[in-house]
């Protein structure tokens, strides 16, 4: 009788166990180590969180918190729009990202790494990125898997080799090569050659690529390469203020520090640069004091790199800490610099001309120092410069080698070097003048009369690189001869209408047309007039010149032709918050196209104008309301319309009594913490007001949606477009919901197409089509499907909501769980309704505590059996402790042969075995103690009742979700846990 139980039963449970493990899959086996803590995914995501937070601005020991600090951008110049750069990584699986130095690139990459260690764990599963210091690549001799494999061995993923051949076949990993320009030099045509064959070997795989723009010879994305680029813009009006929050400086005074660099356009052009504008703010932040508050910051690049300079230097003297380095004064720490500088530029310390070596720079400095009779050690002096000074820094992650923070502080130090020997830089210059081109420049702007006899020299070269110099030269010195410089003028003025002119031209006829020298007004007058009647290309360079010039009257032009010429609306947004008053003034005359540029803008002073503008009648209204719905996420933004006064809004009294009206839409926010009290306002805040007319035009208005309106804040759009889409829905007929589903590209499965099952085809295709981040396509696809069967208008509103609520929407019209629901469930979206898990929580002790006793039964009767004859035969217990030894050896292996797949396998046959004899084993003791039938019904019956318990379970739950009053807040909940 034992012997026809072992054969019946056995053969059973191996026959559905081995069904289910091949329902599992690769994929699952896959996952299933990684929740066992071998594959070490999990502890990556931790990682990554604690890794790579905080973003140092390399300088002065200031970070950012990468998760709220702006995320560099993609400039297109044809819209004069900006776009995340971050999406482009959806539609370009090969994308090399290019940016000057301090740009953005590591915060790029850092926010990506970030923002998937923080999504849902389904997005977790897929394209995991790694982040890959190609500066590295000569740890590994060039070898660029072999460095991809020691990343992710230093990041804590488990089993290196094996994840990245199991990527030739299925992909999921997304790789961040940061730094080409930091590969060293010998190995650089190794390391282009090395990043097209890793393309080729691994298709499935997305890549990106970062290097600074000047060093980047197009190696990636020439000739056929399967690369696209794009270039990092530089920082917005308001991309400048929220950093300068950030790094805290200024304690308020951010907004004046800007308006100042208005007047100063040299460096209002570097305070573009992340890493300049960190500068330039602990200067303005650091200058002395006078009675009438801190010395203005320079006018010019050299004056004011002087002055930085100096204040770096000085700062180990004021800062003084025991048991720091020793200490040098600010005069020989110049000195020191100013030769390294120097020696770096002419190539002494090798071909880059921008970093050294870490034993050769101590050797430089301990010699630089022995020639000056100091008993100093290089190292000390190396280690004021890093920790205290802060001017050099590594280069990379390494220590080994050592370069400036910024180039141009480099190119400035050799500057104040040759200062008094002009025929030294020109010969240096002539020789090499891609090196040399920034520290002219910055020779000029501090060299006074001298300038003169610099331009007169390039300009009568008749090279005409050398002569645009010259023509650069004019806007960074003011002592230039004014024939000498009006002939120059005049010469470039004629190649900003030929075919091919260089930006480096238009933007020094924009500053130069700025100010009053050099017959300024004259080229302005000249631009203004071409801007207007000239032919293309010389009318859209006019404009960008004119935006250059930051001036009112500039502004006022382009915005003029803003309505009938929408590729105005890039040099208009380059002239950032100085264009803000003539586009309110157009915006209030009707131009809704002015709006969407004070959108664009994004500063404070812009949120303010949209919210006046809201009280204008029409489509100017409306599109305000739009663009005030994409910008009220941000804390900064509510803030702002908080400290307006109820008083101040120009809103009319049917427009009050319409806000009023849809504060429902406010209450799930208007209170509590954290989140929920986002909109929490007092009496006399117009927030209130301000948000629940916004949310009145969205859901009334009558104008389109504007097409570039992808996203909205969810807490204002959920509730319109989820009950506006519900209500309207029309699914009586399931041709109706065919069409949905194919219009997505996404045909019925076979087995069910034949019977048009609605709802299961329905949900299956919708959980493929938003299976992926949603791309402002998708959305758009999304929005046309859903048109089909509803409200056109919530539709689209609908398809700008999280995914996660896109899903549960489309699940519950599917169901028809919700047929109508209004603005009650909202209001009442906090007040949590009990689920009904008291019976969940019995079912899951049921099946526990079943599990349970058959291990303690079958155990006790395979340990019995190596003792008394009582237990039965021996070889069960004989099979289970082997089948463990294969399971726990298979694992083991595991561990040194990665390459070894088929260890999975018998792991996963070992488990299954000891399973199987555990079960019979327990059967069979209880047939001794029980009797055979009532043994088998009491193992079988056992499941029969909890299965039976869990379909009850199961049908009052979907009750529950399934009552129309819990859709709301079931959404709620998703748009603020963002889950799976």
């Amino acid at each position: 009788m034992h012997n026809g139980y072992w054969a019946i039963l056995g053969a059973v449970l191996l026959l559905v166990l081995t069904g289910a493990l091949a329902r599992v899959g690769e994929r699952g086996v896959d996952y299933a180590f990684d929740a066992l803590g071998l594959g070490g995914l999990r502890r990556y995501r931790l990682g990554l969180r604690e890794w790579y937070r905080y973003h140092s601005v390399g300088f002065l020991g200031r970070s950012v918190d990468v998760t709220g600090v702006y995320e560099p951008v993609e400039y297109d110049p044809g819209s004069g729009r900006r776009d995340r750069v971050s999406a482009t990584f959806g539609r370009l699986r090969r994308l090399v990202i290019l940016g000057p130095a301090g740009a953005g690139k590591s915060m790029l990459v850092k926010h990506t790494l970030l923002e998937w260690s923080r999504a849902p764990g389904w997005w977790r599963r897929r394209d995991v990125p790694i982040l890959v210091d190609l500066q590295r690549l000569g740890e590994t001799s060039g070898d660029l898997g072999g460095l991809v494999v020691r990343e992710m061995e230093r990041s804590r993923i488990g089993r290196p080799p094996r994840r990245l051949a199991a990527a030739r076949r299925r992909g999921r990993f997304f790789f961040l090569f940061d730094g080409l320009d930091e590969v060293p030099a010998g190995i650089r045509d190794q390391a282009v050659v090395a990043l097209r064959d890793f393309s080729r070997d691994y298709p499935l795989c997305r890549m990106v690529v970062t290097c600074r723009e000047a060093a980047y010879a197009g190696e990636l994305t020439h000739m056929g390469q399967p690369f696209s680029h794009v270039a990092i813009a530089e920082l917005d009006d308001a991309a400048m203020l929220r950093l300068l929050r950030q790094l805290g400086f200024l304690r308020g005074g951010e907004a004046r520090l800007v308006e100042i660099l208005r007047g100063r356009p040299a460096l209002l052009r570097m305070a573009r640069n992340p890493l300049l504008l960190t500068i330039i703010a602990y200067v303005h932040a650091n200058t002395a004091a006078t009675p009438a508050g801190p010395l203005p910051i320079p006018v010019s690049r050299a004056d004011f790199y002087g002055v930085a300079i100096d204040l770096l230097t000085e700062r180990d003297e004021r800062n003084a800490v025991a048991g720091s380095p020793a200490r040098f004064s600010p005069a020989d720490q110049r000195e020191a610099l100013r030769d390294l500088a120097l020696g770096l530029i002419d190539g002494e310390f090798g071909p880059d001309h921008v970093t050294i070596g870490r034993g050769e720079l101590i050797r430089y400095l301990g010699q630089w120092l022995e020639k000056r009779g100091q008993d100093r050690r290089g190292e000390d002096l190396l280690a004021t410069f890093v920790e205290r000074s802060q001017l050099l820094e590594p280069a990379g992650l390494s220590v080994l080698r050592y370069r400036f923070r910024h180039a141009t502080f480099r190119d400035a130090l050799a500057a104040q070097r040759l200062g008094d020997r002009p025929e030294a830089l020109t010969a240096r210059y002539v020789a090499d003048p891609d090196e040399w081109n920034e520290t002219v420049l910055l020779w000029a702007g501090a060299s006074g009369a001298l300038a003169t006899l610099l331009v007169a020299e390039l300009a009568g070269s008749g090279d005409p690189r050398h002569q645009l110099l010259a023509l650069e030269i004019l806007t960074e010195s003011a002592e230039v001869d004014p024939a000498l410089a009006q002939r120059l003028v005049d010469h470039f003025t004629p190649r900003l209408a030929a075919p091919s002119c260089e930006q480096r031209i238009i933007d020094v006829a924009g500053q130069l047309a700025g100010q009053e020298l050099y017959s300024g007004p004259a080229l302005y007058a000249w631009l203004r007039e071409a801007a207007l009647s000239a032919a293309e290309p010389l009318r859209s360079r006019a404009r960008d010149a004119l935006a250059v010039t930051n001036l009112a009257d500039a502004a006022d032009l382009l915005v003029a032709l803003l309505e009938a010429d929408r590729t105005a609306m890039a040099p208009i947004l380059r002239m950032g918050q100085v264009a803000l008053s003539a586009l309110a003034a157009s915006a209030r005359s009707g131009s809704p196209a002015a709006v969407d540029v004070i959108a664009l803008i994004g500063t404070p002073d812009a949120t303010l104008t949209m919210v006046e503008l809201l009280g204008r009648s029409g489509p100017v209204a409306e599109r305000a309301a739009w663009r005030l719905a994409t910008r009220t996420g941000d804390e900064a933004t509510v803030e702002m319309i908080r400290r307006v006064r109820r008083e101040k809004l120009t809103l009319d009294d049917n427009a009050r009594a319409l806000a009023d009206s849809y504060q429902w839409v406010l209450e799930p926010f208007a209170g509590g913490r954290g989140v929920t009290a986002a909109f929490a306002a007092d009496g006399s805040t117009a927030l209130p007001v301000v948000l629940g007319y916004v949310a009145a035009l969205l859901k009334t208005g009558t104008e389109p949606i504007p097409e570039d309106v992808v996203t909205v804040d969810w807490r204002l759009a959920l509730p319109l477009a989820v009950i506006g889409v519900v209500n309207s829905a029309k699914v009586s007929r399931v041709s109706r919901w065919t069409e949905f589903v194919r219009s997505l590209d996404l045909p019925l499965r076979r087995r069910r197409a034949a019977s048009l099952d609605e709802s299961a085809a329905t949900v299956d295709a919708i959980d493929r089509r938003l299976d992926d981040p949603l791309t402002p396509p998708a959305r758009r696809d999304v929005a046309e499907a859903l048109a089909k069967i509803a409200d056109p208008r919530h539709s689209q509103m609908l398809a700008m909501l999280p995914r996660s609520v896109i899903h549960a929407t489309l699940r519950s019209l599917v169901k028809r769980r919700a047929p109508r629901i209004d603005e009650s469930g909202w209001v009442a979206a906090r007040r949590k309704t009990p689920e009904p898990t008291r019976l969940g929580q019995i079912v899951g002790g049921l099946a526990a505590g079943y599990i349970l006793a058959l291990v303690i039964i079958g155990g006790y009767r395979l340990v019995a059996a190596f003792f008394t004859s009582a237990g039965g035969p021996v070889w069960p217990s004989w099979l289970v402790v082997g089948a463990a030894a294969v399971a726990f050896g298979s694992v083991a292996l595991n561990t040194v042969h990665e390459d070894w797949e088929w260890l999975e396998s018998l792991c996963q046959a070992a488990l299954g075995v000891i399973a199987v004899t555990v079960f019979v084993t327990a059967l069979l003791q209880l047939a001794d103690w029980i009797g055979g039938p009532l043994a088998v019904a009491l193992l079988f019956g056992i499941p029969v009742v909890i299965l039976a318990l869990v379909a009850v379970t199961l049908w009052r739950y979907w009750r529950y979700r399934s009552d129309a009053a819990r859709l709301l807040p079931e959404l709620l909940e998703l748009a603020e846990n963002p889950r799976s």
